[in-house]
C-alpha cells in the first residue's frame, strides 16, 4: 500500500518512479521563476535535458486568472504545447493550492491538463488508521472520525515524546529510584 501524505510525499514517489524512466530529468522550478521559463537562464539546460520533468510548486500565483502578467502563462504553453515543445519535450508537474476555476482558461483547455489529483483534508477513518499504523501510533482506537495527517502525525509525535521521557526518566540517576534515597534518607 502506498500512502500520499500531501503534495510533497506525492511528488516524491512520482519522482521515484520515474528515475528509473531512461532520459527524464527533474528540474525544479521556483513559483517566482515561471515567467523565465523561456529565457536566457532556464532555455539552455531545458535544451540539454529533453525529455524532463519541470516540478513547479505552489503555481497558482503564476497561472491564476488574476495575475498581472499573461507571461508565465505563454512561457508554460510554449513550453508544453507549442513549437518549443517539439524540441524540448518536457512534462510539467505544478502544485496548486487553488481551485481549477481560478486558473488562466488557456491552461484549462482541452488536452492540456493531463492529470489533476486533489489531496483531502481529512482521511477516512479507515485510511487514517492505517497511516497511523503504519508511522506507529498505537492508540488506534482514538481514531473515531476522519481526521486530518496533521492529527495522525500529532498522535505519533505524543507517543514519540512519552517514549523518550520514560527513556530519560529510566536512564538519569537523578529520577531513578534506587538514587532517589541512600541508606533510607532524602537526598
Amino acid at each position: 500500500m502506498i500512502f500520499f501524505l500531501g503534495k510533497t510525499h506525492y511528488i516524491r514517489y512520482l519522482l521515484h518512479s520515474i528515475k528509473n524512466e531512461s532520459g527524464k530529468y527533474p528540474i525544479y522550478v521556483p513559483s517566482d521563476m515561471i515567467n523565465d521559463l523561456t529565457g536566457p537562464r532556464l532555455l539552455p539546460l531545458l535544451s540539454k535535458h529533453p525529455n524532463s520533468v519541470l516540478i513547479m510548486e505552489d503555481a497558482e500565483g503564476s497561472l491564476s486568472r488574476s495575475r498581472t502578467s499573461n507571461q508565465s502563462v505563454a512561457n508554460l504553453l510554449n513550453l508544453s504545447d507549442g513549437l518549443l515543445s517539439d524540441g524540448i519535450q518536457v512534462q510539467i508537474l505544478a502544485t496548486l493550492n487553488c481551485p481549477l476555476i481560478s486558473l488562466d482558461s488557456a491552461v484549462l483547455r482541452p488536452g492540456r491538463l493531463v492529470t489533476e489529483y486533489c489531496f483531502p483534508s481529512t482521511l477516512t477513518i479507515e485510511n487514517a488508521r492505517c497511516l497511523a499504523e503504519s508511522i506507529g501510533v498505537s492508540k488506534l482506537d482514538q481514531i473515531n472520525q476522519p481526521v486530518s495527517l496533521a492529527d495522525i502525525y500529532a498522535m505519533r509525535d505524543e507517543k514519540i515524546e512519552d517514549d523518550q521521557d520514560e527513556s530519560a526518566a529510566s536512564h538519569c540517576l537523578k529520577c531513578s529510584p534506587s538514587s532517589l534515597y541512600r541508606d533510607g534518607e532524602e537526598e
